[in-house]
């Protein structure tokens, strides 16, 4: 399970809470990062994969395609991407208690990019805490990949 939350993890997840205190965040910076967190995973929740995609990064959708595709069978999209990993039931359940069940533990704003760190306890295990990078992107914020700086 905990597997599964680090690939839910790429997905991000749904968010409660506000900027932890004290981070360098400004107050509508933390309040936008989290907004666009919250908005990507209520759009995974009902299954709206195009407004999903809306909140990501160019890099990401690119990225979420190349995965899709070298698990064979080649998609061309976001919304392809991720229709075949919700294929997958066992992945839904994970990806679904993730977008349910993250509470975020706080914002960092850093000029143009930010990371949002969030934990989620899957039932039965221990709390998995995992933190997902954001990038503005036309003066919005947008998910990019882990390791993006």
């Amino acid at each position: 399970m905990v597997a599964g939350v680090a690939l839910a993890a790429g997905l991000a997840g749904c968010s409660s809470g506000t900027a932890a205190p004290g981070t360098p965040a400004a107050g509508t910076d933390a309040a936008a990062v989290e907004a666009a967190f919250r908005g990507h995973n209520q759009a995974l929740l009902s299954r709206d994969f195009a407004t999903a995609c809306s909140f990501n990064a160019p890099e990401t959708n690119q990225q979420l395609v190349e995965q899709a595709s070298a698990g064979g069978g080649r998609v061309s999209s976001c919304e392809e991407a991720l229709k075949k990993a919700y294929s997958n039931p066992r992945a839904v359940a994970v990806f679904d208690g993730v977008g349910k069940g993250a509470k975020v533990q706080g914002v960092q704003v850093h000029g143009d990019t930010a990371s949002i760190t969030w934990s989620v306890q899957p039932p039965g295990e221990k709390p998995v805490t995992n933190t997902s990078q954001m990038r503005r992107v036309n003066g919005q914020w947008r998910l990019v990949p882990n390791g993006t700086p």
